[in-house]
């Protein structure tokens, strides 16, 4: 009896093949906006952890008002570095641009920076070098962020390498991984050139080291009066954390909405699905009753069949949701929005988790109304 019951199994998970794979489809696409969204919410984390982490307590960012504001000055970076407690003040102008190595053409973050103070980022911990710099003197130099690096195909130092619409340059140094992916995806390159290929006269961001980081109202007062006119932000970790935990926070809320309800119109399509099955198996459910199956087995065999529909269609499911989370990276690094979303190892299991539940869940019920029916009248 036991050995006909699991040919009887076996033969009703391959059929109605059709219908079976309508139904993982519908939970592998649950389950991709899923993971696509705590994706997305985790290297959101990670960036802005990673960047925080990395800058300390005693950095902080001056940044232009976008409607206001027209940018930094040379006497702007005068002011601010004139204040005892100011340590090293970095200028740098950030503008995106395809970067390309023979075939490998990559759009990113390109940074203006002057020599001596890229030197100042690096001996300040803001960057670690990964690879170089080389010990003669490079004319026309570039910087590249680690993961930029990787996607040019790891070029030697002293390459040339091109940036559209600015020039040609030999790779100085490569940084190491800092884990955030506006700055793993950046090229340095002289402020000089940088500034003249846009045109313009004035930086877009400052970076100022301090040696107390309550100074940041003194240096708001000092730059609005030589401004004559407050157009500009000066942030520090904590006001940054506390704004991008909030937003984050605010993020998760929206994306727990559209998970539920996705989980659940996935989830009324496995209950379809399997009520749809308990009436077409009558005569199914009739011969294993007549076998000896019990009303538990019935369900059992239902509900085991729901599992591995479900945990298909949750592997199926992230490794959707890993495909489009590298197609939404690079849409929106192509508009200088710098999103690295992430799917960790214990992300992939709980999604077959998840669509096993889903599909066992919502299994249920239409598996106790099939154990239910009478085995004479389904066999008749």
């Amino acid at each position: 009896m036991g050995e006909k019951m699991i040919q009887l199994v076996i033969k009703n998970l391959i059929n109605d093949k059709f219908r079976k794979l309508l139904t993982i489809i519908t939970i592998s696409i649950s389950i991709s906006l899923v993971i696509s969204l705590i994706s997305i919410t985790l290297g959101l984390r990670q960036t802005v952890s990673s960047s925080l982490e990395r800058m300390g307590q005693n950095v902080l960012g001056v940044s232009p008002n976008p409607i206001l504001s027209t940018g930094f000055t040379q006497k702007d970076v005068e002011t601010i570095d004139k204040i005892p407690e100011v340590k090293d003040i970095v200028s740098v102008y950030i503008t995106t641009n395809p970067v390309q190595r023979g075939d490998e053409n990559v759009i990113s973050r390109v940074v203006g920076v002057l020599p001596d103070e890229k030197k100042i980022l690096i001996e300040q911990g803001y960057y670690e070098i990964f690879l170089g710099p080389t010990p003669t003197k490079v004319t026309n130099p570039a910087s590249l962020g680690f993961s930029l690096w990787k996607s040019l195909g790891e070029p030697h130092l002293l390459e040339r390498i091109q940036i559209k619409g600015i020039g040609e340059y030999k790779l100085e140094s490569v940084f190491k991984s800092v884990g955030d992916y506006s700055d793993d995806f950046s090229i340095f390159l002289p402020m000089e050139d940088v500034l003249k290929y846009k045109n313009i006269t004035t930086y877009s961001y400052l970076i100022v080291f301090v040696s107390d980081p309550n100074i940041k109202n003194i240096i708001e007062d000092n730059l609005e009066k030589s401004k004559g006119v407050k157009d500009f932000y000066v942030s520090d970790n904590k006001k940054k954390l506390e704004d991008t935990q909030t937003i984050i926070s605010l993020l998760e809320w929206f994306f727990v909405a559209i998970s539920t309800t996705s989980i659940i119109v996935s989830g009324v399509g496995v209950a379809n699905t399997f009520y749809i099955e308990a009436a077409e198996r009558k005569n199914y459910i009739g011969i294993l009753k007549a076998l000896g199956a019990t009303e538990g087995d019935v369900v059992y065999i239902f509900l085991i069949e729901s599992a591995v529909l479900g945990g298909l269609g949750g592997l199926i499911g992230t490794l959707f949701a890993n495909f489009t989370g590298s197609i939404i990276s690079e849409m929106a690094r192509q508009r200088n929005v710098f999103l690295n979303p992430i799917i960790p190892g214990w992300l992939w299991i709980s999604s077959i988790v998840l669509g096993t539940l889903i599909a066992v869940v919502f299994a249920i019920t239409p598996a106790k109304k099939a154990s239910q029916l009478d085995p004479v009248e389904a066999l008749g």
